[in-house]
């Protein structure tokens, strides 16, 4: 039988595996590491961009590893990562929320612009098994108008 004292640290080393998980995840997207990227999902993963699909140019949801280097291709022709940074983050057992800002050149126009993101991340067998984000819309329309 654990003590009482290890039981109250387990939560807390969940949620640091989590948190860094989440970071190391967003590390590799913002370094366009594709290989690192996908190790860090399960295959079954899906990612959905919550918006209007008649504005919002990704919005949808994509499944499985071709779904997702889908998205990722349409995303990667349009901008160029320049910054990102987490702001912050609420981990809660297997999920975990997170609170970012990202600097981005279009590559079309060469604008530059700052959009926040709040991205919610599933967890299952160690892996992201879901990921839902949601974006100021308006800003990625108007990124996405060359």
């Amino acid at each position: 039988m654990q003590s009482l004292d290890a039981l109250l640290k387990l939560p807390n080393v969940d949620r640091d595996i989590i948190e860094k998980t989440v970071r190391d995840f967003l590390d590799c997207r913002a370094r366009s590491d594709r290989k690192a990227y996908f190790a860090f999902l399960s295959p079954a993963a899906e990612i959905t961009i919550v918006g209007d699909p008649r504005l919002h140019p990704y919005s949808g949801r994509y499944s499985g590893e071709e779904g997702i280097r889908q998205l990722l291709r349409r995303i990667d022709t349009e901008f160029i990562y320049l910054e990102s940074e987490i702001l912050d983050t609420v981990v809660d057992h297997d999920r975990a929320v997170v609170r970012r800002m990202k600097r981005m050149r279009q590559i079309g126009t060469g604008e530059v612009r700052e959009q926040h993101f709040c991205t919610w991340f599933r967890f299952s067998g160690g892996k992201i098994i879901e990921i839902v984000e949601y974006s100021d819309t308006a800003l990625t329309i108007s990124l996405s108008q060359p």
